[in-house]
């Protein structure tokens, strides 16, 4: 009686692409770590190696656009009803002024209202921050971005402000014109 072991370290494997059965040491470990046969083996791609260059352009150095400030103003209004009731109505004003985009003056009027305040317009008109050489638009809206109307901007120095009611909600009204 022999006391040597045959082959005592081979055993039966599964091909983890095909599913064929084969003896283990015909298996071999794939770069993604699958034991495959000798058919379903395959080196790793050169493109899993390749690494993209750099592209962020970064500037050597930025300068703030002196000539886009934002200003702050107090609005003038005509014809503007205001019930402060229980609440509280107040009006802020900014606008932006670009002397390098055909002179156009952005300009924006916050009038925030709370409690049972309410504003009322009725052929309403603002004074504009800078007086205007040429015509332009304004448009008023609600804090729930609901278009309440539109105006103009006259040449002079006031915008036109369409009629409107508002209880407890912030108007907006913005616009632009040029100088």
């Amino acid at each position: 009686m022999s006391t040597r072991v045959g082959k005592s370290y081979e055993y039966n494997g599964v091909c983890d692409v095909c599913g064929f059965v084969y003896k283990n040491k015909d298996l071999h470990k794939r770069w993604d770590g699958f034991r495959v046969c000798k058919a379903d083996w395959e080196t790793r791609n050169l493109a899993d190696f390749y690494d993209t260059p750099n592209d962020t352009h970064v500037l050597p150095w930025t300068r703030p656009d002196g000539n886009n400030h934002e200003t702050t103003w107090t609005p003038v209004f005509t014809g503007l009803t205001q019930t402060p009731g229980t609440g509280s109505i107040t009006i802020t004003g900014t606008y932006k002024q670009d002397a390098i985009n055909a002179h156009v003056v952005n300009f924006q009027i916050e009038i925030l209202i709370t409690g049972n305040a309410t504003t009322a317009a009725a052929a309403a008109t603002v004074t504009m921050p800078v007086s205007p050489v040429s015509a332009g638009t304004t448009r008023v809206m609600d804090s729930q971005a609901v278009l309440l109307g539109k105006g103009t901007v006259s040449i002079g120095s006031t915008g036109s402000l369409p009629n409107w009611s508002a209880l407890n909600r912030t108007v907006i009204i913005s616009g632009s014109y040029g100088i």
